[in-house]
């Protein structure tokens, strides 16, 4: 059942619309702070003064893809918790409506039934989470350049700050691949809370 109910869980509508929603969003996030400044920005207006400076701070930035990248999560962090339950809630109220869950606890118990649930529900939050935010972070690297900005500009614009932050500056991969780890973890935590919680109703 394991097996099929991860199957079930990976190709399902509601994982596409999640993904493509989050895409959405972090685009949207990335075009108000620090895509539209760059993308109408011009250079040759007479108010700017110091061109290279402008260019530096503004048109630079907004072509990097670390820096479009950090500056992604605005909207998406207010939505989070939707997009990792919103596949499992689906998936159990249409179970307990087609009473498809007393099937299968017929067939391979209560306590077998919650365990495979709870594995494949945490499977399924943190990839719900995550595979938009890889896919995002793909084209951004086909399309956005991959240099390695100073640090001055980098903090300038908005690089991010706390936990492993300085990996950023030097290895901006490596800091958004732990991101990535980390946001897996969090959505298999709260989707295998969601599940275990449903597990008393």
């Amino acid at each position: 059942m394991l097996r099929e109910e991860f199957k079930r869980a990976l190709f399902d509508k509601k994982l596409l619309f999640v993904v493509l929603v989050s895409l959405l969003l972090l685009f949207l996030s990335a075009y108000q702070s620090i895509l539209k400044p760059a993308a109408f920005a011009n250079i040759n207006s007479p108010d700017i003064s110091d061109k290279k400076l402008y260019y530096e701070n503004v048109i630079r930035p907004g072509q990097n893809a670390y820096l479009i990248w950090s500056q992604s999560y605005y909207l998406i962090k207010t939505f989070f918790v939707f997009m990792i339950i919103l596949p499992f809630t689906y998936s159990y109220i249409y179970e307990r409506n087609k009473k498809f869950n007393y099937f299968s606890i017929s067939r391979i118990g209560l306590k077998k039934y919650h365990h495979i649930k709870f594995i494949v529900n945490g499977i399924m939050g943190g990839i719900a989470l995550v595979l938009p935010e890889l896919i995002y972070y793909i084209i951004l690297l086909l399309v956005a350049r991959n240099e390695i900005l100073p640090i001055s500009i980098l903090r300038s614009r908005g690089a991010p700050d706390g936990l492993y932050s300085s990996i950023f500056f030097k290895d901006p991969n490596k800091y958004i691949f732990i991101v990535f780890i980390m946001h897996f973890i969090l959505g298999f935590s709260f989707a295998g809370f969601s599940a275990g919680i449903t597990s008393f109703f």
